[in-house]
């Protein structure tokens, strides 16, 4: 009887081990995409800094608005942070909402 307990914690310290690794590998891409988001966080903020007293026409059922770039940047996880964050920073932009 004790011959089949050793085999299950064998098999129990075997599966241990391989959620152990695939932990540390799951934070170690953690880590990388942190790294990355804060990369990009930075440039972000450094297109800010250039660009924040630049006025933006924001075109919105026929109605134009103006707005600083560091208006659209407060939030980042709304839809205007996203769609200057990807780098084609114009200055109109046109948003249709239907």
């Amino acid at each position: 009887m004790s011959f089949g307990f050793n085999d299950e914690l064998f098999n129990l310290k075997s599966k241990l081990k391989c959620l152990e690794a695939e932990s540390t590998n799951q934070l170690m891409e953690l880590e990388v995409y942190a790294k990355e988001c804060h990369k990009r966080d930075e440039g972000i903020l450094d297109q800010i800094r250039q660009n924040k007293d630049k006025i933006f026409n924001l075109i919105i059922g026929n109605k134009i608005f103006q707005t600083k770039l560091e208006t659209f940047m407060f939030l980042k996880d709304k839809l205007f942070y996203k769609i200057l964050s990807s780098g084609k920073l114009d200055k109109r932009i046109f948003y249709d909402r239907n």
